[in-house]
């Protein structure tokens, strides 16, 4: 079933990247999660193999964004806290981005060449959740 699930996250993450204005999709990115609870190494584990099978068996490996994205949903669908990193680097004279995604201090996707790119925005921002509107 989580195979299924990572399977149409993905495609909507990809998708998503290619028909949603960027904007509109950081809209929606920026909401804070309705409850966000921490997350354990071993509730992201499932989640993280089930993104990366789906990543080593289709024919076209899927961007970054699309599985940062289906990192996203999956882990926000259960509840649990979530945070979408964009970066930008300049690499062999070409400017790249990157997206990432942890959930408090565990490593979802992506993380592990995050630090060779400049942070330009997290979604929703770290402390998004603990503000309180004023009105």
């Amino acid at each position: 079933m989580l195979l299924a699930e990572a399977a149409l996250a993905l495609g909507a993450g990809a998708a998503a990247r290619l028909l949603v204005p960027f904007p509109t999709l950081a809209r929606r990115l920026a909401r804070p999660p309705q409850s966000g609870k921490p997350t354990t190494a071993e509730e992201i584990r499932p989640i993280r193999r089930a993104i990366d099978a789906w990543t080593r068996r289709l024919p076209v490996e899927p961007k970054c964004f699309a599985r940062g994205l289906a990192a996203f949903w999956m882990l926000r669908r259960r509840g649990l806290a979530s945070n979408l990193y964009y970066g930008a680097a300049t690499i062999d004279g070409k400017l790249k981005a990157h997206v990432w995604v942890k959930s408090g201090d565990h490593d979802v996707v992506g993380c592990d060449i995050a630090d060779r790119y400049a942070l330009l925005a997290a979604f929703p921002e770290p402390d998004a959740a603990n503000r309180v509107s004023t009105g």
